[in-house]
Parts: C-alpha cells; structure tokens; sequence
C-alpha cells in the first residue's frame, strides 16, 4: 500500500494534503523525509484511526483507473459504490448513509469517500 500511493503521490506535501482530505491528525504524521517515509507513516496512522479504506477512496479520486489501487481498496474491504459519491462536507460529520434518486449513493466516514 505504501509503496503504491508514494507511486501515486510522489512528494510528502501530497502525502499530507491525502491524509488531511481522509480525516487523519496530520498532527500524528511525521512528514519528514522520502515519500516513502511519509506514505509508511500516513498507513499507519489511519489503520490507528479505521480509516485506511476512507485514505485509499480518497486517493481513487485522483487516479480512478490505478489497477493497484483498485485491487488494494478491494482487499482493505471496501466495495467501489455506483454513482455519485458524498463529502462530510454534504452530509455532515459522523458519517451517514445517503440514498439519491433510489440508488445507494455511497458511505461517508468522516472525509470524502466513495465506498460502500
């Protein structure tokens, strides 16, 4: 997982702003040193926190079509919801589910999220 989003987001300030978009104490995360380094210390924190299946739906909003991605947000347990997804900004803190239009809409956990 670590290597795959340092792969994705090649810096640590990218590391930062995905961890602070995901709902993490960025106060928590040292990102000093490699992207590796950072993405490693950024996991960790949110496997802490239960949020490592919000962290890897909010890096899909940028690279959807990251086969690896997709296969490690598979394996952390999340199911890729059909249409639009909700921001805790929509809904909300606490996290809720949302129905539009009679279709599920997809799961918020306390940062944008697009799984079920």
């Amino acid at each position: 997982m670590r290597d795959t989003l340092a792969g994705l987001y090649g810096d640590a300030a990218q590391a930062r702003v995905v961890a602070f978009d995901t709902g993490l104490d960025v106060t928590r995360i040292d990102f000093g040193g490699a992207a590796q380094a950072a993405w490693q210390a950024v996991v960790e924190e949110a496997a802490k926190q239960e949020l490592v299946v919000t962290l890897l739906a909010r890096a899909r909003q940028d690279y959807g079509d990251d086969e690896a991605l997709e296969e490690l947000l598979a394996a952390a347990g999340g199911e890729v919801a059909a249409g639009p997804c909700l921001s805790a900004r929509e809904v909300g803190a606490g996290g809720v589910e949302e129905r539009r239009g009679g279709a599920a809409a997809g799961r918020v956990d306390g940062g944008d999220s697009c799984v079920a």
